[in-house]
């Protein structure tokens, strides 16, 4: 059987691209070299500008708000060019939730490009690292790309098959939860 991203990688650009206009969260993983834990990347499409979606990313002060399984969020530091951020993930019972603390880079190339990449400062990980890029779709203003990936390794011994079943099922709703809030944000 093939794995997901194996799945993505024989898709064609045009099937991905006929997939991702008709709404469809494309969601794949790959294996990180030296982690048993791999890391998951989300592609999809939110009829919205960039900057809609990028103020709620881009905001995780308020995760906890605008995130699915988000216990706790607090934004610790901004300067131009980076934010450090606390998030809390709420986890199924009977296991712990985990809180992480990143360092993240920001790239902003307003009408291009949106971009957050952070990496792991501490926290109840072993790594903690990802990023955000959003583009208009196409080349339209009114419509955003979301290229999403995140490869995380909590110091609990849970299988490595829970985690990544665990984000493939959340990663869609997240994408769900950041569509509705750009619809009820638009004028």
């Amino acid at each position: 059987m093939l794995r997901p991203l194996a799945l993505l990688l024989l898709m064609s650009a045009d099937d991905a691209d006929k997939r991702l206009s008709a709404g469809e969260v494309l969601v794949s993983d790959e294996a990180v070299q030296g982690s048993e834990v791999p890391r998951v990347t989300l592609k999809a499409v939110i009829e919205a500008p960039p900057e809609k979606v990028w103020a709620i990313v881009d905001d995780c002060g308020n995760y906890q708000k605008t995130m699915p399984h988000i216990a706790a969020s607090k934004q610790l530091e901004r300067d131009a060019g980076y934010v450090i951020c606390t998030v809390t993930a709420s986890l199924p019972f009977p296991l712990p939730n985990l809180t992480s603390t990143t360092r993240g880079a920001i790239t902003v190339e307003p009408g291009v490009r949106w971009s957050r990449e952070w990496t792991f400062v501490g926290g109840d990980y072993n790594m903690h690292s990802g990023g955000w890029v959003l583009t208009p779709y196409k080349g339209d203003p009114r419509r955003t790309l979301v290229d999403y990936h995140l490869h995380v390794d909590p110091k609990i011994h849970v299988p490595q098959t829970f985690i990544t079943t665990g984000q493939r099922r959340s990663l869609p709703e997240m994408i769900t939860r950041l569509r509705e809030q750009t619809v009820s944000k638009s004028p």
